[in-house]
Order: C-alpha cells, then sequence, then structure tokens
C-alpha cells in the first residue's frame, strides 16, 4: 500500500512531508487537496494522474466486483474504486481528495449500510456513491475523480 501511495502522489512516508509532483494539475495543497468543483459530473481529471489506464483496459472481471460493495482494483498500478448497484457499474480514482491517500488505507469497508455513500477510511470523509460529491466531513466541497467504465463481455473495462 505505501509504494502504492507514493507512486499515485508522490507521497513519501516520512513525516509531515508531502510531495505534490505527479499530481493532478487542479489540486490546490493550501486547502488540503479540495478540487473545489461545483458539481462532479465526469470529468477527464482521471487521466491527469501518473499512470492512468487507457480506453478500453481491463479493470477485472465482472463478477469480481461484488453487488452492494466497494471494491478496489489496480489497473497497472492504477488504483481505481469499482461499485457495483443493480445494473450499474460505476468507478472512481481510489484517492481521497482531502490528502490522496488511498481510500481504504485503514479497511476495505468504505460503502455505507444503504448503499448511498463511500466514506474514506482513514478521515471519514462522506461521498455521495453515485456522483463522487463530498457530502459529509472532509469530503465536503471535494469530488472523487470518476473514471469511465463499462461492460464488456463479462469485464469491466476503461471506457
Amino acid at each position: 500500500m505505501r509504494n502504492l501511495v507514493r507512486s499515485l502522489t508522490g507521497y513519501s512516508q516520512e513525516p509531515r512531508e508531502l510531495f505534490l509532483t505527479g499530481l493532478p494539475a487542479q489540486i490546490n495543497p493550501i486547502d488540503g487537496g479540495r478540487l473545489g468543483r461545483e458539481n462532479c459530473s465526469m470529468t477527464d481529471a482521471w487521466k491527469s494522474y501518473p499512470g492512468a489506464p487507457i480506453e478500453g483496459a481491463v479493470v477485472c472481471p465482472l463478477e469480481d466486483a461484488v453487488e452492494g460493495e466497494a471494491t478496489c482494483v489496480e489497473v497497472d498500478g492504477f488504483p481505481l474504486l469499482i461499485l457495483r448497484l443493480g445494473d450499474k457499474v460505476t468507478a472512481f480514482v481510489n484517492a481521497c481528495p482531502h490528502q490522496y491517500l488511498p481510500l481504504n488505507h485503514k479497511s476495505d469497508r468504505l460503502l455505507s449500510a444503504d448503499g448511498a455513500k463511500i466514506r474514506c477510511s482513514n478521515h471519514s470523509a462522506g461521498f455521495d456513491a453515485v456522483t463522487g460529491e463530498g457530502v459529509e466531513g472532509l469530503g465536503l466541497g471535494a469530488c472523487l475523480d470518476p473514471a469511465p467504465v463499462s461492460v464488456s463481455r463479462g469485464q469491466i473495462v476503461i471506457g
């Protein structure tokens, strides 16, 4: 996990040391990384992360995305959070906009019991499971970066 955090954000495990090289350009380190987007609709922000997968890249078999749970996967080292709610499959970059730690940094239990919220396991920032919009705590004013996914031949793919 430490190498994953380091590769995504340039974050060093040394105390109080955060190297911002490699972070998407729209991140504002002064306010804790909050993106401040007016809405959390699909953007191409996920493409600006180092190592973002190309369109058509296989994320995982559909059966690996458990219904009603958040599933954390890596696509060639790039961290994604997959949600399968009913027939709908969505994905977000697995990085909390508060500090850009993986949402599952401390626990893999990220989805609320009712399936409505994603909760960062580090500081309990809450995000809407459908839109990625910050709805509670340190998530307010921030958005998870959605990544476009679709299902093809039993595989979840980028695009």
